[in-house]
């Protein structure tokens, strides 16, 4: 049998120490982790491919609790938690460099793309402020939840036939039309606060994303019709939480089992 660990901390250190021989206290870990933080320089020199490995080691194992974390925490009472989204995707960049296809650096959390007035109306503040790595053009995104309703409950048309059509549900179109609106305040309101500092050029092609709801739970018709409705945006990418959570599963799998490359060809 597989061993599996409790709460108890008698237990615990049996459990661990039929599953691996010997007891680690947290304690302990952390210094073991501080001497490999030390020797890693040296085992680079001396052992590299050893070094190679232990890090592909880590990357699997902190993956496999990400993964885990972001996959209970889709339902319950993180459901609807916006707070607790944009915390894990801001402790977690590299998942919102998954959502496009190009390379991206968070540069700013909750930056202030349109300046207030005297009394603070009239402010826009977006989750992320990024920008593509190559070209250093802008790209916003905003963090909903996976609770997030994406289409309308009631089709517009079509009802009780295969050729339904349903409407974005206002969860939806709200965020949308506030990522816009951040977008157009790039050039107008943003541009003018940079230096040459920030290396980030507010005129050309500004994107957005936002992150919101679950495509898994639309039926049929729906998924229809959110499908045509995220194509025809322009410039933003919609990317649904379990979208999120298959990309992060696929990530996993490629590290697990890395191509391996016989001098002709890339086998997996």
């Amino acid at each position: 049998m597989q061993p599996k660990y409790t709460k108890n901390p008698v237990i615990r250190a049996i459990t661990e120490e039929v599953a691996t021989g010997h007891v680690i206290d947290a304690g302990e870990r952390a210094r073991l982790a501080d001497e490999v933080t030390l020797a890693a320089r040296a085992i680079g020199r001396e052992a590299p491919e050893r070094l190679v490995r232990l890090r592909e080691d880590i990357e699997s194992v902190s993956l496999d609790a990400l993964i885990d974390l972001f996959e209970k925490d889709l339902e319950g009472r993180h459901a609807r938690d916006e707070d607790h989204w944009q915390t894990f995707f801001n402790n977690n960049r590299f998942a919102l460099q998954l959502i496009f296809s190009t390379p991206i650096v968070v540069e700013r959390q909750h930056a202030t793309v349109q300046a207030g007035d005297i009394d603070g109306r009239g402010t826009r503040i977006t989750d992320f402020l990024c920008a593509n790595a190559v070209t250093r053009t802008i790209v916003i995104v905003e963090i909903k939840t996976p609770g997030a309703r994406l289409m309308s409950a009631s089709p517009y048309r079509g009802k009780g036939t295969d050729a339904a059509v349903y409407s974005p549900h206002a969860e939806l179109i709200g965020p949308i039309a506030q990522l816009q609106s951040q977008m157009a305040s790039v050039p107008r309101s943003l541009a003018p606060r940079l230096t040459p500092d920030h290396g980030l050029d507010p005129w050309n092609d500004p994107r957005g994303a936002v992150v919101t709801g679950r495509i898994s739970d639309l039926n049929d018709e729906q998924r229809d019709s959110f499908l045509r409705y995220r194509a025809g945006l322009s410039a933003i990418a919609v990317l649904g939480y379990d979208e999120v959570l298959a990309r992060l599963k696929a990530l996993r799998v490629m590290l697990a089992s890395p191509p391996q490359f016989d001098g002709e060809r890339i086998d997996r």
